[in-house]
């Protein structure tokens, strides 16, 4: 440790540098007595602490004390003194000294160097964290993609980034000249919104909203724009910070989205109008076309020869298919615009409603459905009913050489419901379980197994009404289980689960 000794006195020296080294601390000393000489030392030479007689022949510690706080501040200093008073320690305090010691208790001058070249330490090593501290935000304020500014209380610019310049296009002398008046398209509510800013005392959330700034040239700029209070040791903000990102480009985008999507409902709703209206006005003329090839039928079988019959039959099926997918086609439009308000309902009476529509069926092929617990969800009864009659219906149709077993199951998944239909029959290819829920896909011949290919195509459009979705798990001869989710309203809301 090198130490500097404003004494006059040789001996004292020694004698202090005895104490230090007897308590273990290696400590080397030169000793000056003169300004001159303090000066000379402090401006060639770096000391861990100076230590100053308080008396000294024609001057005193406390000059030597202001010099060494003028030419090393950041060196300590102790003040090493033969006489007692209460003023001599305040006074020394209060002019930057580390602590001032009595020379008849040198014992305690150890601990005190210690002390005060520790404090001396913390205090560099947080005014080097302060410092790279500044540097950091430095860079980041300079760096920053989003224009930062520092505004007065009154909104005057008083320090702005890069960023700021480019998406304003102005120059940073400009801007200092300026404030947030000269930039905000619509100026109207200025006044209000630093009003708000000055009266807020603590922490408070940044004021944000996104207008327009007038650039340099003239144009608009879509700007997300925020501001946040500096406030001083009083509390009242002393300055403020806002921030600038440039969203012409999101706005722009957001505008193209909204005439899409404009554009994608017009052409949905007069697409399921077309449907709505073709498949309507179909059925009159097909309905008579039946009508007349049943009553050939009824009135001329048996008298015309066997390939008129068959030919016959070709055209009544060949009508019936025809009107059934008109039917299922009518009911596929129907669902989007023509579906019942979202109400809470329990999946347990849907599904009774579903079997009792299903009753004839069930009992001709012996089947045996069963439930797990079923929860209460909000839905469109009448499409979910539907729903759970296609599936369970599904499953009678594409039944194995075993009586068909079906089971029902609900399970939570991912804060909604997953319903669940399994079944003993089939199966199916997994390559196809995609292919099943578009429309007029079908994997067998409707000679096997009659239908018009539409029923897993409404399933799919109700799920997708109430903000779920549908797929299925199976094996060829494993049977299917057919899945579907519908998520709870309490749980996006932030309620009780079950």
């Amino acid at each position: 440790m090198r130490l500097l000794f404003v004494e006059d006195d040789a001996a004292d020296m020694e004698l202090a540098l005895h104490h230090l080294r007897r308590a273990g601390i290696e400590a080397s000393g030169e000793r000056v007595q003169t300004p001159g000489e303090l000066e000379e030392c402090l401006g060639s030479q770096c000391y861990d602490v100076v230590l100053c007689d308080y008396h000294l022949p024609g001057w005193t510690g406390l000059d030597a004390l202001e010099e060494v706080r003028r030419r090393a501040p950041s060196t300590p200093v102790l003040l090493l003194t033969g006489e007692t008073g209460e003023e001599r320690v305040l006074l020394s305090r209060r002019l930057g000294a580390s602590e001032l010691i009595y020379k008849d208790r040198l014992a305690l001058l150890p601990a005190a160097v210690e002390g005060a070249v520790r404090s001396t330490r913390t205090l560099e090593d947080s005014r080097q964290e302060l410092e790279a501290s500044r540097e950091r935000f430095r860079s980041i304020f300079e760096q920053a993609p989003s224009g930062i500014a520092v505004g007065s209380p009154e909104g005057r610019f008083l320090e702005v980034n890069p960023a700021f310049c480019r998406i304003t296009g102005y120059g940073v002398e400009q801007l200092l000249g300026m404030g947030w008046e000269n930039l905000v398209a619509d100026e109207s509510g200025l006044g209000n919104l630093f009003r708000a800013l000055a009266a807020m005392t603590g922490p408070a959330p940044a004021l944000q909203a996104d207008t327009q700034f007038r650039h340099k040239d003239g144009h608009l700029v879509d700007v997300q724009w925020s501001l946040s209070p500096l406030p001083c040791a009083a509390g009242k903000p002393a300055a403020h910070i806002g921030q600038i990102a440039d969203i012409t480009r999101r706005k722009q985008t957001e505008l193209k989205l909204r005439e899409y999507a404009m554009v994608l409902d017009q052409s949905n709703q007069d697409l399921q109008h077309f449907a709505y209206v073709a498949s309507h006005d179909l059925q009159e003329p097909l309905r008579m076309v039946k009508s007349y090839m049943e009553l050939l039928s009824r009135r001329y079988c048996g008298k015309l020869d066997a390939e008129a019959d068959e030919f016959i039959g070709f055209a009544i099926d060949g009508a019936t298919r025809m009107q059934n997918l008109i039917q299922g086609l009518l009911a596929y439009s129907r669902i989007g615009t023509q579906g019942k308000p979202m109400e809470p309902l329990e999946l347990d009476h849907v599904l009774e409603s579903a079997l009792a529509n299903l009753a004839i069926a069930v009992a001709e092929c012996g089947a045996e459905i069963g439930a797990g617990p079923l929860p209460r969800v909000c839905a469109d009864a009448g499409q979910l009913v539907q729903l759970l009659q296609n599936l369970i219906a599904n499953a009678l149709k594409f039944r194995g050489s075993e009586s068909p077993r079906i089971r029902v199951e609900a399970s939570r998944e991912n804060g909604g419901w997953k319903i669940s239909v399994a079944d003993n029959g089939i199966g199916l290819d997994p390559k196809f379980q995609d292919r099943i829920f578009q429309m007029f896909q079908r994997l067998h011949g409707p000679a096997k197994y009659p239908g018009s290919g539409i029923g897993l195509a409404l399933c799919k459009r109700i799920v997708e009404r109430h903000g779920g979705r549908i797929w299925v798990e199976s094996e060829p001869g494993a049977g299917a289980t057919f899945h579907f989710t519908i998520p709870d309203p309490a749980e996006e809301k932030g309620g009780a689960g079950d």
